[in-house]
């Protein structure tokens, strides 16, 4: 049946089960002639590999948010999310992945290949920081009340929610670990019931020209998943292309990874194993 959408856009590792359910239609490389302009990390990517069925859309990261004029100090590491000055006012991620992705780097592996044993071992440090009274609580992005009003002091958050946030307090800080973090990223993508694969393919490609593809980054204000974006952006409006959390430096891009498409085995062991801990 007809699903009344000829273009839709679910974050990655929903659409690579779609696709593999056969639900998805290739998007044409002779319509998408500027897929050129793709950041090649997001062109190889084990949810797609050369971008058959998916077109990046928008892309932002996990890290440590943290009001400085609280802490007194800067934050650079997920050890300092325990420091006990910050005891029951920190908040970490509801979600399995975007949740666990920056513990399990802290520890050495990877989301790009997870394991129950390392993603259980990820919510082991959590459990004892949770047991301890550590944590507030688990949130989707509503920590950013919380954060605003000074509930909260340090909070596992998204990017493009502390640049909205830091327009009404600049105390607010971002920072991806040392030891990295992951990202996530929303793609586009042609369901196979669509009445105009020609326009859908012909908007995608609208979207991938970097001078229209800056003023949709001036709206979310999120990572852009195109390559070379500062000169498009210094053209709309030059904070953007300055400000880190919406076009960041390679060495921090290079710190950020994806988590790879899960089995469905895979995905009820990590709710599972998560949940244990956040009551979810």
């Amino acid at each position: 049946q007809d699903i009344g959408a000829d273009l839709v856009v679910p974050t990655q590792f929903l659409a690579a089960r779609l696709n593999a359910l056969g639900w998805l239609n290739p998007i044409s490389d002779s319509r998408w002639t500027n897929k050129k302009n793709l950041r090649p990390d997001l062109l190889n990517s084990k949810a797609d590999e050369g971008r058959k069925v998916t077109a990046p859309y928008m892309s932002g990261m996990v890290g440590i948010a943290y009001n400085r004029a609280a802490t007194g100090r800067d934050l650079t590491k997920v050890d300092d999310m325990w420091d006990p000055q910050f005891k029951g006012k920190v908040s970490l991620l509801s979600d399995t992945q975007d949740g666990l992705g920056m513990f399990l780097m802290s520890q050495g592996h990877s989301p790009e290949d997870p394991t129950l044993e390392n993603v259980q071992k990820a919510v082991e440090v959590i459990k004892e920081q949770k047991d301890k009274g550590q944590i507030r609580r688990f949130t989707g992005n509503d920590y950013a009340d919380d954060l605003a009003a000074g509930n909260i002091i340090v909070a596992q958050a998204y990017s493009g929610d502390v640049v909205q946030l830091q327009k009404d307090n600049p105390d607010l800080k971002f920072v991806v670990p040392d030891s990295g973090s992951s990202t996530f990223v929303d793609t586009m993508v042609i369901p196979y019931t669509t009445q105009n694969q020609k326009a859908a393919e012909e908007w995608i490609n609208y979207i991938y020209d970097r001078a229209n593809y800056a003023k949709l980054i001036a709206a979310t204000r999120y990572v852009p998943v195109l390559s070379d974006m500062t000169d498009a952006l210094n053209k709309v409006d030059p904070e953007l292309a300055k400000n880190p959390l919406i076009n960041p430096s390679p060495e921090t891009l290079a710190k950020l990874k994806a988590w790879a498409p899960l089995t469905d085995q895979q995905t009820q062991d990590f709710n599972k194993a998560y949940a244990a801990v956040t009551g979810g």
